[in-house]
């Protein structure tokens, strides 16, 4: 799960890498309206990477096919400036993910 650093929401990965990720998210969102954020991510095996700097890249409606009551979009955002800690708990973040060691 990812959410801005300074909010109780959260929001759905669709992909990540050490470059960045993607999430969806409801259109109204009223915190998303910014370019840059500040995000934190959780994993099922608590690992938690806080405060990491993105930048957009991508905002668009996440499908078509979705019914009209459903609207959602998906942003894709590029990761700026990680400390080498950020870029340790990422990896381990992803590995957890991918292969569900750490």
């Amino acid at each position: 799960m990812i959410g801005p650093s300074d909010s109780r929401k959260l929001y759905h990965i669709i992909d990540i890498s050490q470059g960045g990720l993607a999430f969806r998210y409801f259109i109204d969102n009223q915190e998303l309206e910014k370019e840059t954020l500040e995000l934190g991510i959780l994993s099922g095996q608590n690992i938690y990477v806080e405060h990491l700097s993105s930048r957009t890249v991508f905002d668009s409606y996440y499908s078509e096919n979705e019914p009209h009551y459903i609207k959602m979009k998906r942003r894709s955002v590029q990761f700026l400036d990680l400390t080498p800690e950020q870029n340790t708990q990422l990896i381990a973040f992803i590995n957890d993910l991918t292969t569900g060691q750490k």
